[in-house]
């Protein structure tokens, strides 16, 4: 099956994808629910049959609280699929047109529109080694990041590109590649890799993009040799790479969570990037070094994977991918990312300094572009007065921000901006048990000042900081 989210008549609903003689057709599980008692009627043949599918209760709201009926809810999905694939178009269109929706009249969001944990791997593929000739480590462990749920979007969402990721110098300052999206179906922790496959509800594309911003902010162009910054120390590396991709929008998904007994091989799937439809770059799922098995039972051996959780599996071709700095996106230009059998993720693109194409009604050019946030806003909890770590949606950590850190670390002291990652929000607890990983054999234990904010923040000048903060 293909399960998707989207909207309609601007309502959030999640549903799966029908194929009829004129095309594809998606439908909400809750919608035919509601609906099957039409078909119960005098001359029906199901008119002495007690025709449901959930025997009890409602549909889950959203796609992750559908994959957290694991297998049993999967099942159930199947046997409405099928029956609404037969029923819909051999016995009657009309009935079935109250609530199976021609693909191209809903807009499509990430399939996961706000992940829990968004993890991608990094230099998973044997081109970062064979390409290096100074690198001397090969991942032999997965090395990832987290994305907040800000990056996520899908194919109806505007991907906005920062005039700062232009330097008018570097001819390349946007990567974009094509990565193989996992999404967990099952709650697991300690997964043995054997095991690992049963916990994949299915996957999907993920369009990883990284704007330049992080690397101009440490050394902006012109930056003499003796005080360049970047490759100093680990930290202030990895938010110079990983930075960008953290920033809203910038880690589309989809169109659709293709359902694991779909795919035979995930290792033998062809992926191509394009841009404006033109072929930038062909490459193959089998070039992954460390796969979805071992990806999984390494991160679940420090943290419970539940269900809705993606992990994207990194490069497996060209990294980052370059948009040359004349690009200038009209409403016709896209990025695209397609892999075998899970569909092909089209971006629509804009770059505000130089041509905003843009309809007054596209919902990026309100004052918060992330999907995400918008949610939020609109149902109310864009502000909040108390503070309980399960609420929160966002944490970043800074590194090496005290006066000693050269001397105790060797970090290089930052006075203007910080080092960061962005943690899972699983990391916060206000548990007493601390549950470490089997393979621990030493911890490091230190206290740091925490600030809690209270309301959507972004864009924020320094001066204006504190009427954001609801305390400490």
């Amino acid at each position: 099956m293909r399960l998707v989210t989207y909207r309609e008549n601007g309502k959030e609903k999640w549903g799966f994808i029908l194929k009829g003689p004129e095309g594809e057709y998606v439908c909400s599980p809750q919608d035919v629910e509601d609906n099957l008692h039409q078909i119960r009627k005098g001359g029906s043949c199901f008119a002495l049959e007690q025709t449901s599918f959930l025997r009890e209760g409602r549909w889950p709201a959203d796609l992750a609280g559908f994959l957290a009926m694991e297998e049993e809810g999967m099942e159930i999905l199947r046997r409405m699929h099928a029956f609404l694939q037969r029923y819909a178009f051999e016995q009657d269109v009309w009935w079935c047109s109250r609530y199976v929706r021609p693909l191209g009249e809903v807009s499509l969001t990430a399939p996961i529109p706000r992940p829990r944990i968004y993890w991608g791997l990094v230099s998973n593929c044997p081109s970062f080694c064979r390409l290096d000739p100074e690198r001397k480590n090969f991942n032999l462990v997965p090395q990832g990041h987290n994305r907040p749920q800000a990056a996520a979007c899908g194919q109806g969402d505007t991907i906005v590109l920062e005039e700062s990721s232009f330097n008018g110098e570097d001819p390349f300052n946007i990567g974009f590649n094509v990565e193989l999206g996992i999404v967990i179906g099952k709650k697991g922790r300690d997964i043995r890799a054997e095991d690992a496959m049963g916990y994949v509800a299915g996957y999907t594309n993920v369009m990883d993009l990284a704007p330049v911003d992080y690397f101009l902010e440490y050394d902006p162009p012109g930056t003499p040799p003796e005080k360049v910054r970047i490759g100093a120390d680990f930290f202030l590396n990895a938010t110079a790479s990983w930075g960008g991709k953290k920033m809203d929008c910038m880690g589309p998904m989809g169109p659709y969570l293709v359902t694991r007994d779909e795919i035979v091989n995930p290792y033998d799937l062809i992926c191509h990037t394009r841009q404006n439809g033109m072929k930038r770059d062909r490459c193959w799922t089998g070039a992954l070094m460390v796969g979805i098995e071992r990806t999984i039972a390494y991160y679940s051996s420090f943290a419970t994977l539940y269900p809705g959780d993606v992990l994207h599996m990194a490069t497996m071709g060209i990294d980052g991918l370059g948009l040359n700095s004349s690009f200038e996106p009209g409403p016709e230009d896209t990025l695209e990312v397609e892999t075998e059998k899970l569909g092909c993720l089209k971006m629509h693109v804009v770059r505000p300094g130089k041509r905003d194409w843009r309809e007054p009604a596209d919902p990026s050019l309100g004052r918060y572009r992330a999907p995400s946030v918008r949610a939020a806003e609109e149902s109310g909890r864009g502000e909040t007065d108390r503070f309980l770590p399960g609420d929160t949606r966002s944490f970043f950590i800074c590194f090496g921000n005290y006066r000693t850190c050269q001397e105790r670390e060797g970090l290089i002291p930052l006075l203007d901006i910080p080092r960061f990652l962005n943690n899972p929000v699983s990391a916060l607890s206000t548990e007493h048990r601390l549950v470490t990983a089997r393979r621990m054999t030493s911890a490091d234990i230190g206290i740091e000042l925490a600030v809690v904010i209270k309301k959507i923040a972004a864009k924020i000048r320094e001066e204006d900081a504190e009427e954001y903060i609801l305390g400490y």
